[in-house]
């Protein structure tokens, strides 16, 4: 243990500061430079929503993120999503804040970049937030599968998903395909995602999908139980429902806009 009680890991000399380098290479997005940093194995999350889980963020390299949405150079962390601001979208995260924190130290030298066995044994048992900034499907799913190997849980979402060749399920297993309205539901439900769907505030009914066995139309989707209008039963870290076809629900996961 470290000063203050925060772990370290020490191995061929080296001290690990925990908070690293998960990923540095190309965008799978436009081949630009990019990184994926992971937080939070030293202290715990304080977001009332999520909950205790270890957060990822993934930043282009060489463009600090507050002046890459301004030249859409966040299309390589980001791609299509419509929420970029050049798209005149609104998206919940604020760079300025903790995101351009964390890219302002990477530029220092401020995070360690371990091992792949080193990354399983310091997230083991942990909870991982796939993308708490920045498109889980911008970097290598090998990359993923190896943080999460050794964790308890995850969840992620992904406006990609249309991007790719997505049939041998492997990224259908790790997120939830990122939708905004009924047509790009049923076009993820085809391809064999299981969505998160922002409904309208003026239309919240949930959708309905034909089921073959019962030969009757069946409810696709179920409300965020951490949402507002589900009442804030439970945060993400309990709940996990959106970590893809990984999870125990084969139900889709809706939340009123906000």
């Amino acid at each position: 243990m470290g000063l203050n009680g925060s772990l370290k890991f020490t191995e061929r000399g080296h001290n690990w500061r925990i908070k690293m380098i998960l990923y540095e290479g190309k965008s799978r997005l436009d081949a630009k430079p990019i990184v994926v940093i992971l937080t939070g194995l030293d202290n715990k999350t304080n977001n009332p929503k999520t909950g205790d889980m270890l957060q990822t963020w993934i930043m282009r390299q060489d463009i600090a993120p507050n002046e890459a949405l301004k030249t859409g150079d966040d299309y390589s962390v980001c791609g299509d999503c419509k929420h970029r601001p050049l798209k005149k979208g609104k998206c919940y995260v604020n760079v300025w804040q903790a995101p351009l924190q964390i890219w302002k130290k990477y530029k220092r030298g401020g995070y360690s970049k371990p091992s792949r066995r080193e990354v399983r044994e310091l997230v083991s048992g942990r909870l991982v937030r796939l993308g708490a900034y920045g498109d889980p499907m911008a970097a290598p799913i090998g990359m993923w599968h190896n943080v999460l190997e050794t964790a308890k849980g995850h969840t992620g979402y992904t406006h990609q998903w249309k991007m790719f060749r997505t049939d041998n399920g492997k990224w259908q297993a790790l997120v939830m395909a990122s939708v905004d309205n009924g047509n790009e539901a049923m076009h993820a439900h085809r391809k064999g995602f299981r969505y998160f769907r922002v409904k309208p505030k003026n239309k919240p009914a949930p959708m309905y999908i034909y089921d073959c066995d019962t030969d009757d139309m069946t409810m696709a989707e179920v409300s965020c139980p951490a949402s507002k209008e589900a009442g804030e039963k439970t945060q993400c870290a309990k709940c996990l429902l959106c970590s893809g076809t990984s999870s125990n629900s084969w139900k889709a996961i809706a939340i009123i806009q906000h």
